[in-house]
């Protein structure tokens, strides 16, 4: 009868043994294979190098990762991009979202802090005519048009670009390289709306620009 209990108290512990064995490698196969099921372990993140990174995670705009579970309702009124190589949601419904003002010389000389941030800022817009390297516009402030002649030289303009505002109807000088030409309007400055982007490390243009998506002539001081 001892031997009897002896041997089923071994087949007992060899049972769940094997239990567990097979319990672990049951999890590890879910865990493994299965890991949609376990959104919590993926972490959000909004890094990005392209607009296709970026994804709408409820009313997040995020980075794209699978396995990252999200609620099925997005913004009607906003679109997610890679701005900065930070996903962003940007307005695109009737009005303006709010904008930083930002000093126009403040911005040209720490441009990397405000890359991501929608801003504001006031200026006149110079396009580059001459056969050089560089970008096309550049937004420059009250201060140069008071004495660009001694200014040009100096760190007082911002780049600018837009695919939303046709930049060439509030040109106020042109430079060719050597000369200034004042174009004359019927405003004293405009204000720029728009995003900071940090494009890198490139060979014929600006590493910092701001992307304009509004831009507003006014009539008055």
């Amino acid at each position: 009868m001892k031997l009897f209990l002896d041997d089923m108290r071994k087949k007992g512990v060899r049972l769940t043994l094997f239990i567990i064995i097979l319990l672990a490698i049951a999890i590890g196969f879910i865990l493994g294979t299965n890991y949609k099921n376990f959104p919590i372990i993926i972490s959000p993140t909004t890094e990005c190098h392209t607009d296709n990174d970026c994804s709408w995670c409820g009313t997040d705009c995020i980075k794209y990762r699978p396995g990252l579970a999200c609620p099925d309702i997005m913004p009607v009124d906003s679109v997610c991009e890679c701005i900065g190589n930070r996903c962003q949601a940007v307005f695109v419904g009737t009005t303006t979202i709010s904008a930083r003002y930002v000093d126009l010389n403040y911005l040209a000389k720490n441009p990397d802090l405000y890359v991501g941030s929608y801003i504001k800022v006031r200026g006149h817009v110079v396009k580059n005519v001459g056969a050089f390297f560089g970008d096309t516009y550049h937004l420059q402030s009250d201060e140069w048009l008071r004495d660009f002649k001694s200014l040009s030289e100096s760190s007082t303009g911002m780049a600018i670009i837009s695919s939303e505002s046709d930049l060439e109807d509030f040109v106020e000088y042109t430079f060719d390289g050597k000369n200034y030409t004042h174009i004359p309007k019927n405003f004293f400055y405009v204000e720029a709306f728009g995003f900071v982007k940090d494009r890198g490390n490139v060979m014929d243009a600006a590493r910092y620009v701001l992307e304009i998506d509004n831009i507003y002539p006014q009539l008055a001081e």
